[in-house]
This record gives structure tokens, C-alpha cells and sequence, in this order.
């Protein structure tokens, strides 16, 4: 009994000397798996956004190119329905 105390006492003054040592570089992070949450939320983020500007191009590069097509018929009927109603006036 008397060397299980004496062990007991030297384990706890190891455990009370290093507690209140100094802190440095620790070899284990409590917060890593926090930290990598979160950075893979911000990139979730950043790819949602990149892929909303993707579409918002896509949509005005069709717009774009019905404009073009569509433009020239209506716009020549326009201009001739415009002129020929006041040639006819």
C-alpha cells in the first residue's frame, strides 16, 4: 500500500507541474475539426456563387443571340410597316 500512494503522489505532482507548464505548439487542436467546417462552408459559398454567375452569363449570352436573330426581321418589319404608313399618308 504504501508504494501505490507513493506512486499515486508522484503521478498527480507530474499531472499538477505540467498542467501549469508553459503552453506552445500543441500536438493536437481542439478546434481543427470547427476550423475545417468552416472552411469548407466559405468554399461551398464561393462555388455556389461562381456557379450563379456561370448561369447569369449563360442566360444573357442566349439573350443576347435571340436579340440578334429575332432583331433584324422584326426591326426591318417595324421600319417598313413605319414607312410605308407614311409614304401611303
Amino acid at each position: 500500500p504504501s508504494q501505490a500512494i507513493q506512486l499515486g503522489g508522484q503521478t498527480l505532482g507530474q499531472a499538477t507541474g505540467l498542467a501549469a507548464g508553459p503552453t506552445g505548439p500543441q500536438l493536437f487542436d481542439p478546434n481543427v475539426g470547427i476550423n475545417m467546417a468552416l472552411q469548407q462552408r466559405a468554399q461551398d459559398i464561393e462555388f455556389q456563387g461562381a456557379q450563379a454567375q456561370a448561369g447569369a452569363g449563360l442566360m444573357g449570352g442566349i439573350a443576347t443571340g435571340i436579340g440578334t436573330m429575332m432583331g433584324g426581321p422584326i426591326g426591318g418589319a417595324a421600319a417598313n410597316a413605319l414607312f410605308s404608313g407614311a409614304k401611303g399618308g
